[in-house]
């Protein structure tokens, strides 16, 4: 067959899976500037790792600086309970064989049992923590990763008791601001396609199923692909040049 115009339109119009990658296609911008205003992005910025990480780093400094001056904190049981859980995660074949295998997660959490820290110190801690698993994701160790943002939500669970103890709401707010922004950055970069600086609708989808509490654009954007996920499915490839969908686009 030659390809003629005709034959594009035959072939646009040849069945639902090509309507559901047209209207993929189509709804990708759509959840693109969805998750930009909903981390502040610009229109016209591309969505990076790069730019993730330095909203993170935005919302850590305004968030977390006012924190550092709240004094002693003493670590609640909560805090005993959060760090044995991470560990008891991971224990496996380095209980039962120490001397064959390095467990890199309860030589952390080890260091992190402390009855009392300086907020200041807790802060800079949860920074340590988080660098540590960007890395450790970046190099293939999920585990160590995984486990490095468990105990920094573990200190910051902490930060947070202790400003609620002492009453400063305007701290807590800024520092339950900052958590929640930088939470959001990493689900979008779970999501983040590094390569086409796309977000995949239907990991966002995988996120909330899973009971990750996302909010705002985020939330809209995995709703709408568990409503609707042969629309919203990430494609390896254009689509038709023409389809249904062409024809009804000025329809609302």
């Amino acid at each position: 067959m030659n390809p003629r115009a005709t034959n594009e339109l035959l072939g646009g119009l040849s069945g639902k899976i090509k309507t559901a990658q047209v209207a993929s296609a189509k709804n990708q911008a759509v959840t693109n500037n969805l998750v930009r205003k909903e981390l502040g992005i610009a229109a016209d910025s591309p969505l990076t790792t790069d730019a993730l990480a330095a909203i993170r780093q935005e919302a850590a400094t305004a968030g977390y600086a006012p924190v550092r001056a709240a004094g002693e904190i003493t670590a609640t049981p909560s805090y005993t309970a959060a760090l044995d859980d991470i560990v008891k995660q991971y224990q496996g074949a380095a209980r039962s064989f120490p001397g064959a295998v390095k467990n890199e997660v309860e030589d952390m959490v080890k260091n992190l049992r402390q009855t009392k820290f300086d907020s200041g110190d807790a802060v800079d801690m949860v920074r340590v923590l988080r660098e540590q698993a960007d890395s450790a994701y970046r190099s293939g160790n999920k585990a160590l990763g995984k486990a490095s943002k468990e105990a920094a939500g573990a200190i910051e669970d902490q930060l947070e008791q202790h400003l609620k103890s002492i009453g400063q709401p305007e701290a807590l707010g800024a520092f339950r601001e900052a958590r929640q922004t930088i939470a959001k950055t990493y689900s979008a970069e779970k999501a983040l396609n590094s390569q086409t600086g796309d977000i995949a609708a239907d990991v966002l989808a995988k996120q909330l199923a899973k009971g990750r509490p996302l909010s705002g654009g985020l939330e809209t954007v995995a709703k709408v692909s568990q409503a609707f996920p042969k629309a919203t499915q990430s494609l390896k490839e254009a689509p038709k040049a023409v389809s249904p969908l062409d024809f009804t686009e000025g329809i609302s």
